[in-house]
């Protein structure tokens, strides 16, 4: 795995993270500034994070999807 693949599945699966119940602060926050409750907004977040979990599992098990450009253009990889 390249250094460029690792730092790109990496720096998506930490904005999942953030903003995945229960440990996700970024998720809290927004629940705060918006004022709703947790519940509510987790039950309407669950197909957008089965979408992204998808999308991360897409860009970490085909190399080839997120390093064509880089390789292309010769920005490391």
């Amino acid at each position: 795995m390249s250094q460029l693949h690792y730092g790109i599945v990496l720096v998506i699966a930490m904005g999942i993270g953030a903003f995945m119940p229960p440990v996700g602060v970024g998720f809290y926050v927004c629940c705060a500034i918006c004022e709703t409750s947790i519940e509510r907004s987790t039950r309407a977040m669950i197909p957008y994070v089965i979408v992204l979990c998808l999308g991360l599992l897409v860009v970490a098990l085909v190399p080839w999807f997120t390093l064509y450009l880089p390789l292309k253009f010769h920005l490391g990889g």
